[in-house]
């Protein structure tokens, strides 16, 4: 049952009292639908009123290096959230192949800090996703080729989605990825758990 709602603007400096209100409203689950500052704020706020509910954090700051690190690590044992991606700094990618391919690009174009921030291995995706579309095209670059080909995408594998998420698109549905995998942080990383979710 939900008990209380906080809503917020994207530029707010702050956003400490919709926590504070989250709390007082006796709320036993907060899930966290913020751009990364502001969930940054709200996982500090939280941890400095000592509310400690269950916790589920959105997709878009999840990125361990700049919402997770920043925020303190301990303070967000046992958050739940749900990854479609490979982190770049777990190191059980170490050896993976596609995590190879990953690193020798941006150790070529980018910082380190840069190479850790899940916002780059979304965008690493997007370009590769791109790439392919427009080799399908061959020669005819018109938009409706490049719109057909978009939307017939079927079982695309990129280097940096987890095993078993494929790129999937039809002229009905342009949602490209449809499957996760639920994840709980353990301090230092994302701890995968269940089975691939979706279709």
């Amino acid at each position: 049952m939900i008990v209380e709602t906080a809503t917020y603007e994207t530029g707010a400096p702050t956003i400490d009292s919709q926590v504070v209100t989250l709390r007082r409203a006796g709320a036993d689950t907060f899930l966290i639908v913020a751009v990364q500052e502001l969930a940054e704020q709200a996982i500090n706020k939280a941890f400095d009123i000592g509310w400690s509910p269950i916790r589920y954090l959105s997709g878009v700051s999840q990125s361990i290096s700049s919402t997770m690190t920043p925020a303190g690590r301990d303070k967000l044992k046992g958050t739940i959230t749900a990854v479609y991606d490979k982190d770049p700094t777990d190191a059980r990618w170490k050896d993976d192949a596609g995590f190879k391919e990953y690193s020798e690009f941006t150790t070529k174009y980018m910082s380190r800090d840069e190479q850790n921030d899940a916002r780059v291995v979304n965008g690493f995706g997007v370009a590769a996703t791109m790439v392919h579309v427009l080799a399908q095209c061959g020669a005819d670059l018109s938009r409706k080729n490049v719109m057909y080909q978009a939307a017939n995408i079927n079982g695309l594998e990129l280097s940096m989605l987890l095993p078993g998420v494929k790129i999937r698109t039809s002229a009905s549905n342009y949602h490209p990825i449809r499957q996760m995998q639920v994840a709980s942080f353990n301090g230092s990383s994302w701890e995968l758990f269940g089975e691939l979710l979706g279709s």
